[in-house]
């Protein structure tokens, strides 16, 4: 397992010394070999964290009801959870953290906002709120509170979708504040990184960016019958339309994606975590397909006969799903650095002298390397370096997807020698 030094120690470390991130592994990142390393982190984690199921890219993997045991289970509703974030930035990636020697138990829990609703027979949704979960004790924020979109990087931003228009959070004083001049109801919204653009998809099923601090908003034509937003990390907006078809839309035009079987029973578009860019997961009746901005598509290997409520998967190594009204956290250090860690010690013996070589670098040298990597986006790069960079003990967000799993860690170290 790759882990920074100064925060973390592996149990045993006759076997594996205290190692720190390598920038090589940065740049696998970057390389062609960066989406596939993504969906093993965005789906894969789930799938071997519960009993570390043995994997290879050519099996499917079939998420049922196992893989959301009550162990895991942080928080418990009264409703549905109907949306689910997890903010990269500042809210819980404080720079204040990094001064703190030590930690409480209220420090290590990730801040997260949910929207509760009932499901009406025709999938119709009966507002029940809009929270607030912090040191695993709920707290409203709005009545008719939908969802959430946070800005990307050093900020607090976050804003909140309601029936009366858009809010955003005041973290200094915890509660939500009418945002802008739109009284429209709206059902999702998406923060546009570097700008103060905000997409929002409303009751009657139209679709505007809106912009100039929440008084100007501007409609966006050719996606007929929109359905579902959201945002990738290069602030490419991704929609669902007519027939639950996936859509791209940029800044001259509406894109369908294509290559794959769409099933028009079911369709979820999932925020990724915060290494993708130009694509996110989508789910297509039961199956899970990548889609990217150039309008292609990519199967997984991954079948869903279970399907959460909601994602929140932006961290990467921390991510959060709710399903049947729970809210579950998936924190792979936790878990791997726990009972889970006997059943990998000896297949990852055999692996110690490779993570080695790949890991000896500072966290300095991590910093210089990430702050001449080039992005599309300002904002976005921002929020990428400071999710990869910080020092918080309290996300601990890491790149090392082939940790969770051995036969990961094999595909991990076979694609490394491959650069």
């Amino acid at each position: 397992m790759l882990i920074r030094n100064e925060e973390l120690e592996l149990v045993d470390t006759t076997v594996f010394p205290k190692v720190t991130l390598d920038h090589k592994l940065q740049w696998v990142l970057i390389s062609d070999h960066k989406m596939k390393l993504s969906i093993y982190i965005a789906f894969t984690v789930v799938v071997c964290l519960v009993d570390c199921i043995p994997l290879s890219t050519d099996d499917e993997v079939i998420v049922t009801q196992e893989f959301f045991p009550d162990e895991l289970a942080i928080y418990t509703a009264e409703h549905e959870i109907v949306s689910l974030v997890a903010p990269v930035n500042a809210i819980n990636f404080d720079d204040d953290d990094d001064d703190q020697d030590e930690e409480t138990e209220s420090d290590q829990n990730a801040i997260l906002f949910f929207a509760l609703a009932d499901i009406g027979p025709n999938g119709e949704k009966i507002d029940k709120g809009l929270y607030i979960l912090q040191n695993k004790v709920a707290t409203k924020l709005l009545d008719n509170g939908r969802d959430t979109s946070a800005e990307l990087g050093d900020s607090k931003v976050v804003y909140f979708g309601a029936s009366d228009g858009i809010y955003k959070y005041n973290y200094a004083e915890k509660k939500a504040e009418k945002y802008g001049t739109i009284t429209d109801s709206v059902l999702q919204l998406a923060k546009v990184n570097g700008s103060d653009a905000i997409y929002i998809l409303t009751d009657d099923k139209q679709l505007y960016k809106v912009t100039e601090a929440g008084t100007k908003k501007t409609r966006i034509d050719g996606v007929t019958d929109p359905k579902e937003i959201v945002i990738d990390y290069s602030n490419n907006l991704f929609c669902i339309g007519a027939n639950n078809k996936p859509y791209v839309v940029t800044a001259d035009e509406v894109r369908e994606i294509t290559g794959f079987s769409s099933d028009s029973t079911y369709a979820k578009l999932i925020r990724p975590p915060f290494l993708f860019e130009d694509g996110l997961p989508f789910v297509s009746g039961d199956k899970v397909y990548m889609i990217y901005s150039n309008e292609t598509s990519e199967t997984t290997d991954f079948t869903l006969q279970v399907k959460p409520s909601a994602y929140a998967m932006e961290a990467a190594l921390i991510q959060y799903y709710g399903y049947n009204k729970k809210i579950y956290e998936y924190n792979i250090l936790a878990i791997i650095m726990g009972s889970m860690l006997d059943e990998m010690k000896s297949y990852l013996q055999n692996f110690a002298s490779d993570i080695n070589k790949i890991a000896t670098r500072s966290r300095s040298d991590l910093r210089a390397n990430l702050e001449s990597l080039p992005s599309p986006v300002d904002g976005a790069r921002a929020g990428r370096r400071l999710a990869r960079s910080r020092t918080s003990r309290r996300w601990a967000t890491i790149i090392a997807p082939a940790s969770v799993c051995p036969p990961l860690l094999t595909g991990f170290l076979a694609l490394l020698n491959d650069i």
